[in-house]
């Protein structure tokens, strides 16, 4: 038993990262019972990812006195299988829980096969773990031998900030491309939103891109997606490149959106998904992963793409002509949601910090 090392607050936690929405969402008013938020990392400019230090032995070492429970979420496929290792074997070393969300089966970064090597070895060596969707969870134990609990995604929007829906024409779809990440498939989807929108009078294809991939020494340049973008601005798209939006930025245009977009080639679960379910807004997203568990959506085949998108946002269109509204947006059931999902991480940090949790159980 460890329960002489726990403050009279309950297990602190240090997650990882400490600085991602879907912690900032668990967090809550709760301080009292976490380790203090990520450092800046010195002479890195802002938004920038840094390796985790709370991922290394030495840091494991150095702070081990300040808490009970390392809750890893993201930002380990930086990782080899023998770092993991030599992590556990610290946490242990210094009588430190280690929890695991799994939040990707796949990295959506693209770092391929070593991120599930790495996955693995975490999986196996959780003192809990847990995901967000069934299928997740069976995923999991088919592939490592566990099964997580599933809890589900907690809300990202504060309900007590829920902007206005916009109401009335034209309907809008929306496409954020961002900075093209390697699971973004920008021009088929774009290409396929453009020829669905195209169908229909009263419509139209909202695109968003950073303005960071326009420079031609990103590593994410591509002229040809700039040169569609025009295209697509010539014929009437509202095209819009800038500088990241911040959240409130982001609300607001999901919430002025009638129908996001998931432009992915993969992936298990989705945050901006989250954002969009709790602002109301009707959601397309590939029919891979774990996305239609997590959230009520409409799906497309990329093996169909142009097809099935169509198929899709013209039935969206019809619901939205029929004044139906989309799943979510009921600020009293996602402020119901988000306490249930911090309750269900109390109970797990407490069960591991007084060593409740049997181990492969």
């Amino acid at each position: 038993m460890r329960s002489h090392r726990l403050r009279a607050t309950g297990p602190v936690v240090r997650h990882v990262p400490r600085g991602h929405a879907y912690v900032d969402a668990l967090v809550g008013a709760e301080p009292a019972h976490l380790h203090p938020a990520d450092p800046p990392v010195p002479g890195a400019p802002a938004g920038q990812w840094w390796p985790h230090p709370a991922l290394t032995p030495r840091w494991v070492a150095d702070h081990a006195h300040e808490i009970d429970v390392l809750h890893v979420h993201f930002g380990f496929e930086h990782l080899g299988v023998d770092d993991v290792r030599h992590l556990v074997a610290s946490l242990r070393a210094h009588d430190i829980r280690l929890v695991l969300t799994v939040h990707d089966l796949v990295d959506p970064h693209g770092t391929g096969e070593r991120y599930g090597r790495v996955l693995g070895e975490l999986v196996g060596s959780a003192d809990a773990l847990t995901t967000l969707t069934p299928g997740a969870a069976a995923e999991v134990e088919r592939r490592f031998g566990r099964r997580p609990q599933v809890i589900s995604h907690p809300p990202l929007v504060p309900a007590g900030v829920l902007p206005a829906r916009r109401t009335g024409s034209p309907f809008v779809v929306g496409l954020h491309l961002k900075s093209l990440r390697a699971n973004v498939a920008a021009l088929p989807v774009l290409d396929a939103c453009a020829d669905a929108v195209a169908g229909l009078d009263d419509a139209q294809l909202r695109v968003h891109l950073h303005e960071d991939v326009t420079r031609a020494d990103h590593p994410r340049h591509d002229p040809e997606v700039l040169r569609r973008l025009a295209r697509a601005r010539a014929d009437g798209a509202d095209v819009r490149v800038h500088a990241p939006l911040d959240d409130a930025q982001l609300w607001r245009d999901l919430a002025q959106t009638s129908l996001a977009v998931l432009p992915y080639t993969d992936g298990t679960h989705s945050g901006w998904l989250e954002m969009c379910h709790d602002l109301g807004t009707r959601v397309l997203a590939p029919d891979l992963g774990f996305y239609a568990q997590q959230r009520p959506v409409l799906t497309y085949r990329h093996d169909d793409l142009t097809a099935s998108v169509e198929r899709a946002v013209h039935e969206a269109h019809a619901r939205w002509a029929q004044g139906e509204p989309a799943p979510g947006g009921d600020a009293r059931v996602l402020a119901a949601e988000l306490e249930s999902a911090r309750a269900a991480h109390r109970e797990v940090y407490l069960g591991v910090a007084e060593d409740r949790v049997v181990r492969g159980a």
